[in-house]
């Protein structure tokens, strides 16, 4: 897929706009649109009519992608990461994760807030300051 593609099928897709189909051109799109804005911003360092491999082509890791990526802000959520070999990939977090697993916060991290202590604290919080 190339960053062209990208940008159109996140348009189509995100936007999910009738008027944007299969016969969408690139050059029509708005180039001050945010998601625009965002998709060249996250893909600048990548030629229009470059080929950049997607999670799709990683079907062998056996890894489902992650939902929240693909559909939710692709524009903000995707990420495009460079393997060994140079190739550039446009990929989800979870692909992204089995691609560069030392690179993955482990499960046990202490930056990560326990939701126990949060809601406890809150609690605390909330009736001191409603009596």
């Amino acid at each position: 897929m190339t960053k062209r593609e990208i940008i159109s099928l996140t348009m189509r897709e995100f936007w999910n706009a009738p008027d944007i189909d299969e016969t969408f051109r690139f050059e029509d799109i708005d180039p001050c649109n945010p998601t625009v804005l965002a998709l060249e911003d996250a893909l600048k360092s990548i030629a229009v009519d470059t080929d950049i491999l997607t999670c799709s082509d990683f079907g062998n890791l056996a890894v489902a992608c992650c939902d929240t990526c693909h559909t939710m802000y692709p524009h903000f959520e995707m990420a495009l990461v460079y393997l060994a070999g140079g190739d550039a990939a446009w990929v989800c977090c979870a692909i992204d994760r089995a691609l560069h697993p030392k690179q993955a916060p482990e499960a046990d991290d202490s930056s990560l807030v326990d939701l126990e202590d949060a809601i406890r604290l809150l609690s605390i919080s909330y009736r001191d300051d409603n009596p």
